[in-house]
């Protein structure tokens, strides 16, 4: 849900969001979802364009669990 949203935000504002906020904020999300692996909306982590950049081109699980394959859900 948050990527579609990174998505339709950049096709349709030609940049990238600064944060999720900004998301529900322009009403390309209605809330910010809950992490389903760390249940907080709090804990996700936001990957952004470059080190030095202020936009957030994807997103992931803040968990530091692993998966029953042994890969961290982070890495999802």
């Amino acid at each position: 849900m948050i990527r579609s949203a990174i998505t339709q935000y950049h096709s349709v504002m030609n940049t990238y969001p600064h944060s999720l906020k900004q998301l529900v904020d322009t009403g390309y999300l209605r809330n910010i979802p809950v992490d389903p692996i760390t249940n907080s909306h709090e804990t996700w982590e936001l990957i952004r364009q470059a080190e030095t950049d202020d936009v957030i081109t994807d997103v992931r699980s803040g968990s530091r669990l692993m998966s029953s394959k042994g890969t961290p859900y982070s890495d999802w």
